[in-house]
């Protein structure tokens, strides 16, 4: 049986009001991708990182056991790259971390 695999949308609906990126991470399968309080922490690092790194600015997250959405505020237009930083890292570790094999993002 394959690892979980990430899968990213990257996409802005547009409504008559303003709206940020709403960005969704799931699992094939609904596999849970949070096993445990440290898969939730090495997340939010992650997440301090990538808005760091890319200059991102988050505001709101939901976290649920089999999935993730993300609102941000995209001053360059990078977020592409910086949601593959935190997504494709992530399951890397959770990958490791949970012996699960496979292919990620």
């Amino acid at each position: 049986m394959l690892g979980p695999i990430l899968r990213a949308t990257f996409t802005m609906t547009e409504l008559p009001i303003r709206v940020p990126p709403h960005q969704a991470a799931s699992v094939n399968g609904r596999q849970r991708i949070f096993h445990d309080e440290s898969d939730y922490q090495r997340l939010w690092q992650g997440l301090a990182q990538t808005l760091d790194r890319f200059g991102l600015e988050i505001t709101s997250v939901a976290c649920m056991p089999n999935h993730i959405h993300v609102f941000l505020r995209t001053p360059e237009p990078n977020l592409s790259r910086g949601m593959q930083h935190l997504f494709s890292g992530y399951v890397n570790w959770f990958s490791t971390r949970h012996r699960r094999p496979g292919h990620s993002l």
